[in-house]
């Protein structure tokens, strides 16, 4: 039997009502379900159920009871007995489901409730809410079963119990992570696959753990007990991601990390003004200079040819997370690039300053800035005209520029700001901030938001990107991205960690890079509810 039109609109305005009062601190099933009324189904249930009270193997608030169901449900938990134990374990969550004197219902009271007294309709109902339940928390942005520890004051406690928290937490962070965000890289298999898309995404994970070239965590994969049966060969996972077109590989990631945005927004992590830094990340290349999307540069190790690509990040202190990236090619117009990059970051946090490399420094990019009306900051570029300022000027000091462009389609107004270090040497910075702040802020200080974005720039490198020689543009455009994914999965991991642990954003990585990865394809295997 089918619930009617009328049951499922009031649930789910009822679902809806439970989220929009749920606390980004309040991160359980148990505390959104506790939220949810359901006093509209109380006709029904008493219609059905005359004879509750008098059984005294029912004796329990029928609410709580489809309550437990539920929670059953969305927990994915196998059985009654396995869900009695979990709810021992924590009484907090089961007085949120209404078990208020800490007594639970024995298994046979289950038993009787699902065999005896729930009918289609009932169980369609409780369908009906799982599914909504995850579809509005997909939407949101909400990781609901995230089981924190009790105790988030851990700052004097010893370091072996820290450790043990966070390998704890940690574990659960991530699961639920990759659950969440896997599913938005839609890989282009067929119905005859013999491999479903996890087993190429573990398979690009595991090869990314190892910082190896595919043919070789491919061996490396096979080698492992539970991984032996289920690992697609390097060529079908290449074969796949070079079946991909750009815009689907653009379309795809920007999915993924909008998911992972909307769920670092709704654990508070992006309330507030927050700074941004735009950078150029170049992958060197020594290939055929002609090659789809392979642009030139100066000499480094042995080349001047690279892929290249375009980021806007949040410089915050629980790290550079990337809101969006962009490949850039030699046709690739890149002032319409960065322009999207703004637009997206302005429509999703509120943007303060932006910190942007030197290789932004023209009259196309800076006239782009002013039109867009963001306050920038970039270190000087030392050509003939900023040394003879420089030599000139008394720091501190500024002075209004103009600069235009060689085909004088951009005209641009700035100002250069010469500042002493505590070296004792004079710097420029290039600037549309106010002139009285220009004298009395702490420049150096602010700019070095952006430093740590050359350091997460080599850990994305080092401990997030595969190998490869291939010269197809879409496998590297593909890698770069995924290493990209798995860095801000990383970095929220910290924060989500760091902010439930400890109350507060502290300084260090509770989980490193290697951890995380190892941590990110064996918290499948290990888990069980």
């Amino acid at each position: 039997m089918q619930t009617t039109p009328t049951t499922c609109n009031d649930l789910e305005l009822k679902i809806k009502k439970a989220f929009s009062e749920l606390k980004p601190e309040e991160s359980t099933i148990a505390a959104l379900l506790s939220k949810v009324e359901l006093y509209s189904l109380e006709k029904l249930l008493l219609t059905k159920y005359k004879t509750w009270v008098g059984d005294r193997r029912l004796r329990y608030d029928p609410f709580t009871i489809i309550k437990s169901i539920l929670y059953k449900e969305l927990k994915d938990i196998k059985s009654f007995g396995s869900l009695i134990s979990h709810l021992k374990r924590r009484p907090e969550e089961a007085k949120l489901l209404g078990y208020k004197d800490g007594t639970l219902p024995c298994q046979q009271s289950f038993s009787v409730m699902v065999n005896e007294r729930i009918d289609d309709e009932i169980e369609s109902i409780i369908d009906f809410m799982a599914k909504r339940i995850r579809e509005i928390a997909k939407e949101e942005g909400k990781l609901l079963d995230i089981d924190f520890a009790e105790d988030k004051n851990l700052g004097k406690k010893c370091e072996k119990t820290i450790k043990r928290h966070v390998d704890k937490e940690g574990t659960k962070v991530i699961r639920l992570l990759r659950e969440e965000i896997f599913p938005t890289l839609a890989l282009p298999l067929n119905c005859k696959a013999r491999y479903c898309k996890d087993n190429l995404l573990d398979l690009l994970a595991y090869v990314a753990y190892n910082n190896t070239f595919a043919n070789q965590g491919y061996q490396l994969m096979r080698d492992e007990k539970e991984f032996k049966d289920n690992v697609p060969h390097a060529r079908t996972m290449l074969g796949y991601l070079a079946k991909l077109e750009s815009e689907e590989i653009k379309e795809m990631f920007m999915a993924a990390f909008e998911r992972i945005y909307k769920i670092a927004k709704a654990r508070g992590l992006l309330s507030g003004p927050v700074d941004l830094a735009i950078d150029y990340h170049d992958w060197l290349y020594y290939g055929d200079k002609t090659d789809k999307m392979v642009v030139g540069g100066e000499y480094k190790l042995g080349t001047c040819k690279r892929f290249r690509f375009v980021t806007i990040k949040i410089a915050e202190k629980y790290g550079d997370f990337t809101l969006l990236a962009l490949p850039v090619g030699v046709f690739t117009n890149e002032r319409e690039a960065v322009k999207t990059l703004i637009e997206y970051a302005k429509n999703k946090v509120d943007a303060r300053y932006f910190y942007v490399d030197r290789g932004f420094y023209s009259a196309k990019f800076i006239s782009l800035f002013d039109e867009m009306g963001i306050k920038y900051l970039m270190p000087g570029v030392k050509t003939k005209r900023v040394l003879r300022i420089m030599k000139r000027s008394s720091p501190p000091a500024v002075v209004e520029m103009k600069l235009r462009s060689n085909d004088d389609k951009y005209l641009a107004r700035t100002k250069l700001v010469v500042k002493r270090d505590h070296e004792g040497k004079d710097v420029a910075f290039i600037t549309n901030l106010p002139t009285l702040m220009l004298y009395t802020a702490n420049l150096f200080r602010l700019y070095g938001k952006r430093w740590n974005i050359e350091t997460g720039y080599r850990v994305k490198k080092h401990e997030f990107r595969p190998n490869t020689t291939s010269k197809n543009h879409k496998i590297r455009c593909f890698y770069f991205m995924f290493s990209t994914l798995l860095y801000n999965l990383w970095v929220i991991t910290n924060a989500m960690l760091s902010q439930y642990l400890f109350g507060e954003q502290v300084e260090y990585r509770l989980i490193t890079a290697k951890m995380f990865m190892k941590k990110f394809y064996e918290a499948f295997i290990n888990y069980s509810p």
